[in-house]
Order: structure tokens, then sequence, then C-alpha cells
């Protein structure tokens, strides 16, 4: 017997299923955003100075200020002052070479559940720029 009745598809329960699982998705990628946005500004800052004509005449301080005026531009609100940037920021030269290495490294917890869920992002990127070497 052949029944021609016979429904197929997706139950209502399925459906509110599926449901949950992408608003939980678009919401974890609603909370990440601003992460990822804040590193395509700092990879952005760092690249600009590092294309600089002048950055090999440029002192750690002056690239500091330039730093930090990209981030003001760009609406960085985690660095504000040099001093944020104190322990994360390095300028180092490379032996044997005519440059320099221009280094920014920091971790950033976020909550995503009211403390209960944290997001880690950790930054780290190197450039190579002209300047003193030994």
């Amino acid at each position: 017997m052949i029944y021609k009745n016979k429904q197929s598809g997706v139950t209502f329960l399925g459906f509110l299923m599926v449901c949950a699982v992408l608003i939980f998705f678009a919401f974890l990628g609603m909370r990440m955003w601003p992460l990822y946005n804040e590193k395509i500004k700092v990879d952005q800052a760092l690249e600009n100075i590092a294309a600089r004509d002048d950055v090999e005449n440029i002192s750690k301080g002056k690239i500091v200020n330039y730093i930090l005026r990209h981030f003001e531009v760009e609406d960085v609100d985690q660095f504000e002052r040099p001093q944020d940037l104190k322990d994360i920021f390095t300028v180092e030269r490379i032996k044997g070479k005519k440059k320099r290495l221009m280094r920014m490294n920091y971790e950033i917890r976020r909550s995503i559940l009211d403390g209960k869920l944290d997001i880690v992002y950790i930054y780290d990127k190197s450039l190579e720029i002209k300047g003193v070497g030994e």
C-alpha cells in the first residue's frame, strides 16, 4: 500500500533547535566583532608606521605618539596614553641588519555571559622597519 498523504519536512521542535543554534552563533559573532575590529585597526596603524619614508630616523617615543594618533582617529579606546603602550610595544635592533623590529603583544579578555564565559584574544604582531642595526 502506498500512502500519498505522507508528509516530509522539519518538525516545529527541529525548527526551534536550528533557530536556537543560529541565534547563539549570531550572538557570539556580535560579541566578538569589536575585538576583531580592534585587531584590524591596530594592524593598520602598525603597517602605516612601518610604511613611512622617515621611519628609520624616528625614535621609539615618536613611533608611540604616531600610533596613538592612529588609534585616536580609528577610535581604538583601549590605548589613550603612552603609558598604556609601555609594556606591550617594543622597538628593538636586529643584529646584523640595518633594521629594527617593531612588536606589539597584548591580551584582551572580554565577558560573553556576565562573567561566566570569557573570550580571550591574544594579539602578537611583529614588523621589520628601517633603522639603525648592529
